[in-house]
């Protein structure tokens, strides 16, 4: 087992209609379980150089859930934890076990990372240290960040992190802040349910709904999440009671904070509509010029007749027609995460091409690269940052609304589309300054 974990190995990879990518391998891949990311580590090794040590902090508070600080908040954390740190990546078992700690979001690749840590410090000069773990910089909130920039949206383009103000705005817990006002206001009027969600409403109970919605979650499915993640278990009253009031909070919160995000997400669903109404698939391209083809089919029972009695088997099937509502539903995830598709394509040329990076580990709003130092002399993580950003501004500093539209009436003039939903104030250029974009 352990040769086998030490040995090379490189993950193909495929791709979905819209572009998304995806490991062949099923089980011990970059996109797995946090237990597979502490365990995967790049082949080749590369000095930290002197900008590396920074961004291993950076790694280290980020698995621990400081991601939604200010960098320099990060660093003061670990700088204020260092002892425990190496204590901790040294001695795992007999140590003082901070990666284990209930507070670190991601003990295994905390783990890993505290480890480095702590054989780099433990040299005269840390720069020196030659590191393979992954430092990864991840979307803030990914979703409401393609839709914002899609509309020109400035409230949106700030409260997911793309202008080029110092402060790092954390969405999901504004709101949260925003559910807790509602909820104390329902309390105040004497709703039951409202009394019984008092003092139970976290961060976590509104992130999964907010992280979704961009990707055409519906009401009812944001209350199957909060009866699925647990957080009825502990409110009097039936479940289903509590998670629908609690829904309704959070659909109101989500439309008063990012409402611009929805009206997009409509332009998309409408347009798709309209084309299965006349048997036309959704049609529109990606950032990288790929055409994505949309086109659910209206399912066909088959009944099998068996010794254990008759089964129904439903399959799409191709001369049912297509099916107006999955197609509807569909439309709006699928062209957003063609977008964030995308932009991983076109980041992961840039790296190549530009810079000689081979050794990446991409989880579709997700970049993972070394810490240390390219052979060009400049920082992998520098580099990625700046990349980012330059290729997230070529792709959204046009009117892709317009040309979205444009594209659908070039293969079918006759249906009726909605016009689409104007442009905001924001200026794309602020991306290119973006300190917490991706972060």
């Amino acid at each position: 087992m352990t040769k086998r974990i030490s040995s090379r190995h490189t993950y193909p990879h495929f791709a979905d209609f819209r572009t998304r990518l995806y490991p062949m391998a099923q089980d011990l891949n970059p996109q797995g379980d946090q237990i597979c990311k502490g365990l995967l580590q790049f082949h080749h090794a590369k000095p930290l150089g002197d900008r590396g040590l920074y961004w291993l902090k950076i790694t280290l508070a980020n698995t621990a859930g400081q991601d939604k600080a200010t960098w320099a908040e990060r660093i003061a954390w670990v700088d204020a934890n260092h002892d425990m740190i190496i204590d901790s990546g040294l001695n795992p078992l007999d140590g003082q076990r901070l990666w284990a700690d209930p507070s670190i979001d991601e003990p295994y690749v905390f783990l890993a990372a505290a480890r480095e840590y702590a054989l780099a410090v433990g040299l005269d000069n840390p720069a020196h240290f030659l590191s393979r773990s992954v430092c990864a910089m991840d979307g803030v909130c990914n979703g409401m960040q393609i839709l914002s920039l899609l509309g020109k949206d400035s409230v949106g383009a700030i409260k997911t992190n793309c202008s080029s103000l110092e402060k790092r705005y954390d969405l999901y817990s504004e709101i949260k802040d925003a559910v807790i006002l509602l909820n104390n206001q329902r309390a105040l009027e004497g709703r039951e349910e409202a009394l019984a969600w008092m003092g139970k409403i976290t961060r976590s109970t509104v992130k999964r709904a907010t992280m979704t919605t961009p990707y055409g979650v519906t009401p009812r499915g944001i209350a199957g999440q909060l009866v699925k993640d647990g957080f009825c278990d502990n409110i009097e009253g039936r479940k289903g009671t509590n998670a629908a009031f609690m829904r309704d909070l959070i659909v109101d919160a989500l439309k008063t904070s990012v409402n611009s995000s929805s009206t997009i997400m409509e332009y998309f669903q409408q347009s798709a509509k309209a084309l299965a109404k006349q048997e036309l698939p959704l049609k529109w391209l990606t950032p990288t010029g790929v055409e994505c083809t949309q086109a659910y089919h209206k399912l066909r029972e088959t009944k099998v007749l068996t010794l254990m009695g008759t089964f129904r088997l439903w399959n799409e099937d191709r001369n049912t027609g297509l099916d107006e509502r999955k197609n509807y539903l569909a439309a709006s995830p699928n062209v957003v995460h063609s977008f964030d598709a995308g932009l991983l394509h076109n980041v992961a040329l840039r790296l190549k091409n530009d810079y000689g990076v081979t050794s990446t580990a991409f989880i579709h709003d997700s970049y993972g690269v070394h810490h240390g130092q390219l052979e060009c002399g400049e920082n992998a993580v520098d580099v990625l940052h700046k990349v980012i950003r330059e290729e997230a501004h070529k792709i959204f500093k046009g009117n892709y609304l317009e040309e979205f539209r444009e594209h659908i009436l070039s293969y079918a003039p006759h249906v009726e589309l909605p016009e689409a939903p104007a442009q905001g104030d924001f200026n794309v250029d602020e991306l290119l300054n973006s300190p917490y974009f991706f972060s």
